[in-house]
């Protein structure tokens, strides 16, 4: 089950911390580890656990570091924003994933899902 930490207005619900002192679970400067990161974004298939996707990854070339943006129950929609916030930290070149399934399009639909969530409406043709 999705143990919600916090509601963030843009994104609905950012899953509890991998590590208390830091919302998204990562070691910050990313640059700490000299290793390449592969970036990783997703609903609950990409943030998984000790059987993740980035962590699958990471295990299979362990030249890389995985850095996992995945959070359960997110939409398209935020999957969407929650790179857009984190974009401009990849350096250029550096490899993005993007786990995507036909229920995270359904859940961009939805006000609530795990807990509530701005959506995206179409108005004045934008």
């Amino acid at each position: 089950m999705l143990r919600l930490q916090t509601y963030d207005p843009e994104l609905g619900w950012i899953a509890e911390p991998r590590e208390p002192e830091n919302p998204d679970g990562l070691t910050w400067p990313p640059a700490l580890d000299r290793r390449p990161k592969a970036w990783f974004f997703g609903d609950s298939f990409i943030a998984g656990g000790g059987n993740s996707i980035p962590a699958l990854f990471e295990a299979l070339r362990p030249e890389w570091q995985s850095l996992n943006y995945g959070v359960g129950g997110y939409g398209l929609d935020q999957i969407w924003l929650r790179y857009r916030r984190v974009s401009e930290h990849i350096p250029p070149g550096a490899p993005v994933l993007v786990g995507v399934l036909t229920y995270d399009l359904d859940r961009s639909a939805l006000r609530f899902y795990a807990g509530f969530k701005p959506i995206f409406r179409r108005v004045n043709g934008s």
